[in-house]
């Protein structure tokens, strides 16, 4: 997700830039935000545990609904009972986040 679908998505103009620092993997980018080295649009879920840090604060109470993801699972694992397991986990850890 980039500032573009913010903004599509009708979100608050915060002082966002076009260019600047672009980060592919969600982790660095949150490690940037938490040196403060910018604003950084994140998942509410893999930014919860910086927010309980007091790394980072929102700027805005704003939120949007970000793109659709899609878990792929490799056909040796789908039976696997440790992969299904983690699947319920994080079924309910997203639902549990989408709901606070």
């Amino acid at each position: 997700m980039d500032w573009s679908h913010w903004q599509v998505q009708g979100g608050a103009d915060i002082g966002q830039h076009s260019q600047g620092l672009n980060f592919s993997d969600p982790g660095l980018l949150l490690d940037a935000a938490s040196q403060a080295l910018g604003i950084a649009l994140v998942s509410q879920l893999l930014a919860a545990q910086a927010r309980r840090d007091g790394l980072l604060q929102p700027l805005v109470a704003q939120t949007i609904r970000g793109p659709n993801w899609a878990w792929l699972i490799h056909r040796d694992s789908e039976n696997d009972a440790l992969t299904r397991s983690f699947c319920r986990w994080l079924e309910a850890a997203l639902v549990s986040s989408a709901a606070g």
